[in-house]
This record gives structure tokens, C-alpha cells and sequence, in this order.
């Protein structure tokens, strides 16, 4: 079933350890520091405290979301997949505390049947700073993070199958279930069959970003707690970067204020899609428009 070593993680586990069946390491960190490149990681379940790096392709397999989770603290992600961790797999685990899941500098990294809950930031940020870097998430769920939900940097974020919703308006004053920024090259986020609900200022913003979003739900986007914005769905282009573009069949956007959906300078091309329930802002009592471009 498992390609490569496997090495087994226990939080029970009392005594020697070795990482073997018989006697599991008792944290993910010991797991991963002396897991070899390519082994798979069997969590087994249990409450982990946990912040760790991986640096070589690693597979994490928590027995399911419900049965295992990582718990993270102040601002820093629970599992962070930096360079040399290419083509790594964490699945079926539940992630709350502080941080979700960082990628950084690590290309085809892939994130299954995760959930992550209540957490103080970000639920999953994926950033380029010096080599391409992208992650696929499915079968997921986001609820409760603080910010953002899905934040990615000059990469490449693809989601199937994946809901995000109440989320928690940070100092900022966002709550962003989905989210961008660029540092120079432009992102590319392709969102497919995505449920988001109770976005916060912006639902979904895509700054010099590529944007595709195919049969998904944006629904009851709020304003900030300071009255203003409450938009669904933000594609914006600058001066600086290559121009956002967007591309949209068979979805929904229902309930925000502001607009619905606010294009600046991009390409947009929107199919088979309804907007609806769009209200006035709080903060000047205008628009309230479907489509703005």
C-alpha cells in the first residue's frame, strides 16, 4: 500500500522508540526529524502539540480528521513544507490552534481530507520566495481561521471538493476565505466545486492572480465591523504585475453587499453563473451592484 519505509507515530507510546509498529514515535516531530526521504508517516490518533518543518518529500497520513488532531500555537503553522519537500502528502488530519499549513519554496505539495478549525491565523498559505511553489487541496474544510483562509504568494494554489466558511475578522479587519498577493511573478488559483460562506470585507480577492472558479458557491459575505466593502468576489490588477484574469462557469454568488463581483483592469469572463441578493454598503450607503468592471 505504502511506497518507501514507513515510519509509525503514536501519542501514546511509552518506552523505546524507534519509529517501528511496535514502538511508535510519541510526536509528529520525532517522526519527521527521523523519517527517511520518501517514507510515509501513519499517525495514529491522538492530540498532537506540533510545529514542525519538512524539508524531503514526506507523506503524513493521520488515521482520519476525526481522530487526529495537531495542535498549533501563536502564529505558526502546524506543518510548514519547505524546499526539498516536493511531491509531499499530508491527509486525514484535523488542524487547529494557531497556524494550518504553510508551503514554502516546495512545488505539487498536496493537502487531503483535512480540517482545519479555530485557528488564530491562516488555515493554508503557499508563497514562492526563491523556487516555484504550489499545493493541491481536496476533501477539505476550513472553519474559523482568522484572516485567511487560503492565502497564496506568487504561486499556485489549486482547490477540489473544499469548504471554507465563518470566518474571523483579524486586526486587519479581513476575514478572507480566499486570498492573494505577489511579490513579483503573478499567481495562478483554480478553485472547482468550492463551498465559501461568511467571508469577511472580501470573500475572494485575487491580486495579479489567474483565477478560475467552476460550479462553487460564494454565499453571505459580510463587511468588515467597521461597515465597509462586504464583496463576494475582488479581481484587481496594478501596474506593476501582469493583470489578473478570471474566468467563472456554473457558479453562485448570493448574498453580499457592495458588489457581488468588482473587477479592476482584468480580463473577466463569466458563464452560467447567478448573482443575486447583492445589498448596499454599510459605510456610504451605495452600490449594492451584481457585476462592477
Amino acid at each position: 500500500l505504502f511506497a518507501g519505509d514507513v515510519v509509525y507515530v503514536d501519542a501514546t507510546a511509552q518506552g523505546m522508540q524507534n519509529g517501528t509498529q511496535a514502538a511508535p514515535y510519541d510526536s509528529l516531530a520525532k517522526g519527521v526529524a527521523n523519517a527517511p526521504g520518501g517514507a510515509t508517516l501513519l499517525v495514529a490518533a491522538g492530540s498532537y502539540d506540533t510545529s514542525v518543518e519538512i524539508d524531503q518529500t514526506l507523506t503524513v497520513w493521520g488515521s482520519c480528521a476525526d481522530r487526529v488532531t495537531l495542535v498549533s500555537s501563536g502564529t505558526d503553522a502546524a506543518v510548514t513544507f519547505m524546499a526539498g519537500s516536493d511531491d509531499s502528502v499530508l491527509r486525514g488530519v484535523a488542524i487547529t490552534g494557531g497556524g494550518g499549513v504553510r508551503i514554502e519554496d516546495a512545488a505539487d505539495v498536496s493537502v487531503q481530507e483535512v480540517r482545519a478549525h479555530a485557528l488564530a491565523v491562516y488555515a493554508i498559505v503557499a508563497e514562492r520566495l526563491t523556487a516555484p511553489t504550489s499545493v493541491t487541496v481536496t476533501d477539505s474544510s476550513i472553519e474559523g481561521a482568522t484572516g485567511r483562509g487560503v492565502y497564496t504568494v506568487s504561486a499556485s494554489t489549486t482547490l477540489e471538493r473544499v469548504s471554507i466558511r465563518d470566518m474571523v475578522e483579524d486586526d486587519g479587519k479581513m476575514g478572507r476565505a480566499i486570498d492573494t498577493d505577489v511579490h513579483e511573478l503573478a499567481n495562478s488559483v483554480s478553485a472547482r466545486s468550492v463551498y465559501v460562506a461568511g467571508g469577511i470585507e472580501v470573500a475572494v480577492l485575487a491580486h495579479a492572480t489567474h483565477l478560475e472558479i467552476h460550479d462553487s458557491l460564494i454565499r453571505d459575505t459580510l463587511p468588515r465591523s467597521d461597515g465597509r466593502f462586504g464583496r463576494a468576489l475582488s479581481v484587481q490588477s496594478d501596474a506593476a504585475h501582469e493583470p489578473s484574469s478570471l474566468r467563472m462557469t456554473g457558479s453562485v454568488v448570493d448574498g453580499a453587499r457592495d458588489a457581488g463581483l468588482f473587477a479592476t483592469a482584468a480580463d473577466v469572463e463569466v458563464e452560467r453563473t447567478v448573482v443575486r441578493n447583492i445589498d448596499v454598503n454599510l459605510d456610504a450607503r451605495w452600490r449594492g451592484y451584481g457585476l462592477v468592471s
